[in-house]
C-alpha cells in the first residue's frame, strides 16, 4: 500500500498524551498516529452494522461493567437489575445506531423497522422489571427500590387498561 507523509503540530499536552498512550503493537509517535487512525476508520465503518456497533458499544461500557462486578464481588452482593440493564442499554443504543436510517434512504420502512425494534427491546426490559416486582423485596442492592419505583408504573398501566376498555366498547 502507498503511504503519504504527513507532518502535524500537537500542543505539549497532546505530545505528552500520546507518548503515555498505549496501543497494542504501537511504540513510536508515528506509529500510534496510524493506530488512532485505524481506529477512528474501523469505529465509522461499524456504525451502520449492528455486530460492530454492539462491539463498540460493549468496549465502551466495559470498564464500568468489570468496576461493577468487581464492586459486586468485594461487597459479597449482587443486584438483578444494574448489570441487565446495562446490558439492555449496550443492545438498545446499538440497535438503535446499526438501524438509523441516512437521510438519502430515510424511508418510512426504515423508520418503522427501528421503532419495531426499539420497542421490542423496551417490552422485553419492561417485562424483566415487572419480574422483579412479583416479590415486594426483589434480588438488588436495595431489596425495596423495585417495589418503591414499580407502583407508579402499575397505577399507570391500569389507567392505559381502562382507556383501552373505554375505547374497545365505545361505538
Amino acid at each position: 500500500m502507498k503511504t503519504s507523509q504527513i507532518s502535524t503540530r500537537v500542543t505539549q499536552a497532546d505530545a505528552d498524551f500520546l507518548a503515555t498512550l498505549t496501543l497494542e503493537g504501537a511504540t513510536t509517535p508515528s506509529d500510534k498516529v496510524r493506530a488512532l487512525i485505524t481506529e477512528a476508520r474501523r469505529r465509522r465503518e461499524e456504525l451502520g452494522d449492528y455486530k460492530g456497533s454492539l462491539r463498540q458499544v460493549r468496549e465502551l461500557i466495559g470498564p464500568a461493567t468489570a468496576a461493577i462486578l468487581e464492586a459486586e464481588n468485594a461487597a459479597r452482593t449482587h443486584s438483578a437489575l444494574v448489570l441487565p440493564l446495562v446490558d439492555w442499554m449496550a443492545e438498545a443504543l446499538a440497535f438503535a445506531l446499526s438501524h438509523v436510517p441516512s437521510r438519502a434512504s430515510g424511508s418510512a420502512e426504515a423508520l418503522e423497522e427501528l421503532e419495531r425494534g426499539l420497542m421490542d427491546r423496551s417490552a422485553r426490559f419492561a417485562q424483566a422489571l415487572l419480574r422483579l416486582a412479583i416479590t415486594q423485596r426483589a434480588e438488588t442492592y436495595d431489596p425495596a427500590v423495585v417495589d418503591q419505583r414499580i407502583a407508579p408504573v402499575l397505577a399507570l398501566a391500569r389507567v392505559v387498561e381502562e382507556a383501552r376498555r373505554a375505547e374497545a366498547s365505545s361505538p
